[in-house]
């Protein structure tokens, strides 16, 4: 089966999963967003207190040992700055 057809509506005769790439995307957005607007949450203050503790996200240089998730918000700063 193709994953094209895979993920197209069940409507459309697919199964309705959504595209795990675009998925991911969405939710390191979702919690870059966060980040830059200073929530008060657990992971956001986890984070920041790891790799922002000096610098804020827009000037945030990288360090060699980064973890999967911060890679990934990384990815998607430039995506949080067209907003």
């Amino acid at each position: 089966m193709n994953w094209e057809i895979v993920c197209k509506r069940k409507k459309m005769g697919g199964l309705g999963l959504r595209k795990a790439k675009t998925h991911n995307m969405a939710l390191l957005s979702k919690l870059g967003w966060k980040i830059m607007n200073n929530e008060d949450c657990l992971c956001v203050k986890v984070l920041k207190e790891k790799y922002l503790s000096k610098s804020n996200l827009p000037n945030y240089s990288s360090k060699r040992k980064l973890s999967h998730i911060w890679k990934g918000i990384m990815k998607t700063r430039d995506i949080l700055w067209k907003v």
